[in-house]
């Protein structure tokens, strides 16, 4: 976001005298109150940092794709316990088999889904901060609004919108507005 003219500090029980609030990744939220001082409680500057990151969190796939392994190699070992059982168990352990492989299927097809939808993230984030960039964040209304819209930006200019429609609109310039 970009800065605002007037300067002001953050303390650590979150009071905001027209300052900055810290956001993940090293950014900075320029905030700016209508009051001389107003008080921003934790709990809604951690909100205001979650709403306002230019993009979702990204990770994830490797956890799926632990899950995969754990699940196929649970199937493995039902079919070889299977096959030195009698045949009444034998069945059950090949149904259980059958159960691991599905799981193990599903958690391959979301470490994939995982994987691309990560990809997209970090190819848009550049187009995603220079839309961020342009945004301002007023304290004492609780919203933001875009001071410009350059070319090839869709962007409401001058126009006080919720923090979530702002996450929207910086999200859809950086291609995966569909995760807002």
């Amino acid at each position: 976001m970009s800065s605002l003219p007037r300067t002001g500090t953050t303390d650590t029980k979150g009071t905001v005298d027209s300052g900055t609030v810290r956001v993940t990744g090293g950014m900075q939220v320029r905030a700016f109150a209508a009051k001389t001082r107003s008080s921003i409680n934790v709990t809604s500057e951690r909100r205001i940092v979650r709403e306002l990151t230019p993009a979702p969190a990204t990770g994830g796939a490797a956890g799926q794709a632990l899950w995969a392994l754990f699940y196929a190699a649970d199937a493995v070992i039902s079919v070889v316990v299977a096959a030195k059982t009698s045949s009444t168990t034998r069945t059950v352990f090949f149904l259980l088999a059958a159960i691991f492989a599905l799981a193990a299927v599903v958690a391959v097809r979301s470490f994939v889904l995982h994987r691309s939808r990560d990809k997209r993230v970090e190819e848009g984030l550049p187009k995603a901060r220079q839309a961020w960039n342009l945004g301002y964040y007023c304290g004492h209304c609780d919203g933001v609004f875009f001071v410009a819209s350059p070319a090839g930006f869709d962007l409401p200019v001058r126009t006080l919108m919720p923090i979530s429609d702002f996450r929207h609109h910086v999200w859809s310039a950086g291609g995966y507005g569909d995760l807002a």
